[in-house]
């Protein structure tokens, strides 16, 4: 938050890959999910940990720290990268 300073673009994303891999260590699966928010210049809200107070998602004009949680966890990074990994899942328990 300080190492920004009075910076004007404050755009940030928080990116989660996950990868499930075979016993020979290929890769089976892989999904990503991207959550595109701004870095706050003050906290807002009191639930989560780390960054979630300052960061801010737009389309909900609220930051995780505000969010319920349902919320939070259907629309963050790792949970759209669940969102996207698990329809695929039933490609590898064959």
């Amino acid at each position: 938050m300080n190492e920004l300073g009075n910076a004007a673009n404050r755009t940030a994303q928080f990116v989660c890959a996950i990868a499930i891999a075979r016993p020979d260590g290929t890769i089976a699966l892989q999904a990503e999910g991207v959550c595109v928010g701004q870095i706050l210049q003050s906290p807002q809200g009191t639930a989560g940990f780390g960054y979630d107070p300052i960061f801010y998602v737009p389309a909900y004009q609220m930051t995780f720290a505000e969010m319920p949680p349902e919320l939070k966890h259907k629309i963050s990074h790792r949970g759209q990268a669940f969102q996207n990994l698990l329809p695929q899942l039933p490609l590898v328990l064959k």
